[in-house]
């Protein structure tokens, strides 16, 4: 197996391939009943629990035998700014803003900037664990990962009553649409599409003829599980990964490769379109009460972020703004209602990451933040070559933060996960180490 800087000691090794397997296996968790109220706000996933057990671990393994790992000084920055900067300037805000009291306000940033923090350390987590696998571990434990997924989904197809039971005990609510583990049908494609890249990157370049034809069988799972669970996501994110991929192969290949390549882009691209044509219409259909209540939610955060361009409302705080600045066509959704009136069980949601940066923070940290969360992206795509799996990666990384698009969880660990994979693919590019084929 190749390495970065240090061997892997077999039973280390057996334990972290192991280990990992288990936390990518609930990935596609996203809410789970036994700690549906302590972990409301960090996404309800048994992953993030899991994650911070193998906290333990890393810290025991650093003092064993500190391992390499290396941060950009952006990403220390922003470390420092998340840990300092971020508590100093929206507590203020949302002490100098609250207007319904301290106790609501005061508990509502306390529970978001944990939220925020431990999207933060999770990331480092990630790197942290993954640092010392080389590439087709990773790609194989991705595929191994996704079997649970894709039984559920199917056996959740299925309609039996047993399985329904079964998938009770892992997820907070039924969709009248398969869903697998996660409790709807937009989660679970998020989650395909963070997953697909990867698979595919273990059933073209994995390497034993096995695990290739075991990799395609799952990517073949997943594009139908896709398609089956009627969601809309899939196809938003799929033509971002597949713009992506048309710019990658504009920089790295000339000539008739490049033609090739592009003329694959565009027939899948149509093939998609294609396929979803009338779910993405729907898009544009103000009567879908799910439009309503995204489109209005977003629309409303965009509006409290021009009212307070500089500092923003506060960490959690947009519930407070909301009924003052919710647009009239929005009021036709139920949840925006409920929102504006101050009744929901859950959070106002923007509904979109960078908005919610915009809106909590300001223009400047926002924008800021926006720049972080991109970055490994933008850095990968200034990458010249072949260097396969950095390509993988990043279509895996565009499809973790596309989710963010129409979600704002801080914590959302897909697409933390992505981030943190393609991270350690860029560093060990950047630093000419093995893995790289």
């Amino acid at each position: 197996m190749k390495t970065y800087k240090e061997p892997i000691n077999p039973r280390v090794s057996l334990g972290l391939f192991f280990g990992l397997l288990v936390l990518f296996s609930t990935l596609g968790i996203d809410g789970f009943p036994a700690g549906s109220a302590l972990l409301r706000e960090f996404g309800s996933r048994p992953t993030n629990l899991l994650l911070a057990v193998a906290f333990i671990g890393i810290v025991i393994d650093r003092l064993r035998s500190p391992g390499a790992i290396v941060f950009t000084r952006t990403e220390l920055l922003a470390a420092v700014v998340a840990l300092l900067g971020i508590p100093t300037i929206n507590l203020t805000v949302t002490i100098m803003a609250a207007d319904a009291g301290l106790d609501g306000p005061l508990t509502d940033w306390a529970k978001q900037y944990a939220m925020l923090l431990w999207g933060v350390t999770s990331f480092w987590l990630w790197r942290r664990l993954l640092v010392r696998l080389d590439h087709d571990v990773v790609g194989t434990l991705i595929c191994l990962g996704a079997i649970l997924p894709l039984a559920a989904f199917f056996g959740d197809l299925s309609g039996s009553t047993w399985v329904q039971d079964l998938l009770g005990l892992v997820r907070v609510k039924q969709d009248s649409r398969p869903s697998g583990l996660a409790t709807e049908p937009s989660i679970y494609a998020a989650w395909v599409a963070f997953v697909w890249p990867l698979v595919l990157f273990a059933a073209i370049r994995g390497r034993s003829i096995n695990g290739r034809l075991f990799a395609m069988m799952v990517f073949l799972g997943l594009c139908v599980s896709s398609y089956l669970s009627n969601a809309r996501t899939i196809a938003v994110i799929v033509a971002l990964q597949l713009g992506c991929l048309g710019y990658w192969v504009t920089r790295s290949q000339s000539g008739i490769a490049r033609l090739r390549a592009l003329a694959v882009i565009l027939i899948v691209a149509t093939c998609t379109l294609a396929v979803f044509s009338q779910l993405l219409s729907s898009l544009t259909d103000t009567d879908v009460g799910s439009n309503i209540g995204r489109i209005g939610s977003t629309v409303t955060a965009l509006r409290v972020s021009l009212a307070y361009p500089l500092t923003g409302v506060g960490i959690g705080q947009l519930k407070y703004y909301f009924s003052a600045y919710a647009p009239d066509f929005a009021l036709a959704s139920d949840e925006i209602v409920t929102y504006a009136a101050g009744l929901s069980d859950y959070r106002a949601s923007s509904f979109n990451l960078f908005v919610r940066f915009l809106c909590e923070f300001g223009f400047v940290a926002g924008l800021f933040f926006s720049y972080l969360v991109m970055q490994p992206i933008l850095r990968a795509l200034r990458i010249r070559g072949d260097n396969g799996f950095v390509l993988y990666a990043t279509l895996s990384a565009v499809g973790g933060v596309g989710f963010w698009l129409s979600q704002d969880q801080y914590g959302y660990q897909p697409a933390i996960l992505s981030l943190a994979i393609l991270s350690n693919a860029v560093a060990a590019c950047a630093d000419h180490r093995p893995a790289l084929r």
